[in-house]
This record gives C-alpha cells, sequence and structure tokens, in this order.
C-alpha cells in the first residue's frame, strides 16, 4: 500500500509543475542524423560463469566498475556460458565486475567458493528491514565515485519487488525505491 502511495504522491506531484513542463516527453531535434552500430561479441568473465545484462558502468579511483542485474549461475563446473546446459542454477540480484582493457572481458569480483567455477555474490544483500526478501529484484542504475583519495563511492540502484512486476503488467502503477550508498 505504501508503494503506491509514494508512486500516487509523486504522479500528483509531476502533473501540477508550475512551468508545465512534461519531463517524459521528448523535446527539440537529435542532431545526430547518421548511424550505426556493430555487434563486437558478447562480454564475459575470465574468473566466473555466468548469464547477465549489459550492466552501468562507472569508475572509483581510476579503476572502472560494472554492476549488473539479475545475474544468473552456469551450471556447476561449466567454464564456458555459450556451452551452459537449459536449466536454472542459480541467480544473485545484482554483481560487480573490474573492467579490463579488453570491454568483451571482465573480472569478477565479490564471488564465493565453488569449484570448480567460482559464482558472483549478492552485490547488495536484502534489507529486511525495508520488508525484502527473494521476491524483490535489483536495477543497479549507477555507479559513481564520491571520494577518490578514500576510494568511495555510491550505488543507485532500484528495488522492484515481483508482486508489483505482476502489477504492472496487470496495468497497475506502483514501485518502490531505495537509493542507499556502499563502499567499494
Amino acid at each position: 500500500m505504501r508503494t503506491v502511495i509514494l508512486f500516487t504522491l509523486f504522479a500528483i506531484a509531476r502533473s501540477i509543475n508550475p512551468r508545465g513542463i512534461d519531463n517524459t516527453q521528448p523535446v527539440g531535434t537529435n542532431p545526430i542524423l547518421k548511424f550505426s552500430t556493430q555487434f563486437l561479441g558478447n562480454q564475459t568473465a575470465d574468473n566466473s560463469c555466468s548469464h547477465r545484462d549489459l550492466g552501468f558502468t562507472g569508475h572509483i579511483a581510476d579503476v572502472w566498475y560494472a554492476i549488473y542485474g539479475d545475474t544468473q549461475w552456469c551450471a556447476p563446473g561449466v567454464t564456458d556460458p555459450f556451452q551452459d546446459q537449459l536449466g536454472f542454477f542459480g541467480m544473485v540480484r545484482g554483481s560487480v565486475s573490474q573492467l579490463t582493457s579488453n570491454p568483451l572481458k571482465v573480472y569478477d569480483l565479490h564471488l564465493n567458493h565453488d569449484s570448480p567455477v567460482p559464482h558472483q555474490q549478492q552485490l547488495i544483500p536484502f534489507n529486511s528491514s525495508w520488508g525484502e526478501d527473494k521476491t524483490y529484484g535489483f536495477g543497479g542504475t549507477s555507479l559513481v565515485e564520491t571520494d577518490s583519495a578514500t576510494v568511495m563511492g555510491a550505488i543507485f540502484y532500484l528495488v522492484v519487488c515481483a508482486l508489483i512486476l505482476r502489477a504492472l503488467f496487470l496495468g497497475c502503477s506502483s514501485s518502490a525505491t531505495r537509493t542507499p550508498t556502499t563502499q567499494a
């Protein structure tokens, strides 16, 4: 109930914007008239094995990192994600990797002790004081440096409950967000 009320208040506040600006709609003309894409390949880890989304990058003290949302582990013993078996073998709602000079290779951080292939552990644990459990997903949106001298950074992320996702697909609008910080 609380999340529906928060969303409603946000929607009301946005609709009575005194400047009459709707920031959800595009304005102006895109100056990029010609563009192309080139598939470079799939990004994989050189020390673990999983399936993950594209991720968001940021640097702290001149080291670049990527944070990922749902990270699905490959089957035990699989070292190449393209050789993975069908089925579900485990997942964490968020993970972190260090980027390398090769954009298609990352070095996974915060690994467990699975053998022969370790898997990433949950980057930000569920917070039971917020009522979170395994039905809550993670959407990391950015990683920013807050102090390079102390190697400190912040992660902004969205926490979404599976029940809320089901409501969204049924036409009900609501969301739950948190923006705590963490040390790198």
